[in-house]
């Protein structure tokens, strides 16, 4: 039996005074939005980065996400 998909709290980034440097760092543009992440078992839920239901207020993206298939184990 395939575990069920939960809410896994996000890293959050941390301010810092310089970036680090090095080939093992990458960065991550954040620009206005929202930061969520799709559950999908046998209905799709979109979840923000602090645990609120948005499945509602994104339905084009809830049904794109209903679309794709399932994640080899």
């Amino acid at each position: 039996m395939k575990a069920k998909p939960q809410f896994l709290e996000p890293m959050k980034a941390r301010l810092v005074g310089e970036l680090p440097t090095g080939p093992e760092w990458l960065y991550e543009l954040k620009l206005d939005g929202y930061r969520c992440m799709a559950l999908k078992r046998d209905r799709v839920r979109i979840i923000s980065s602090r645990g609120n239901d948005l499945t509602q207020t994104f339905p084009h993206v809830t049904a794109a996400v209903q679309t794709l298939g399932e994640v080899p184990s």
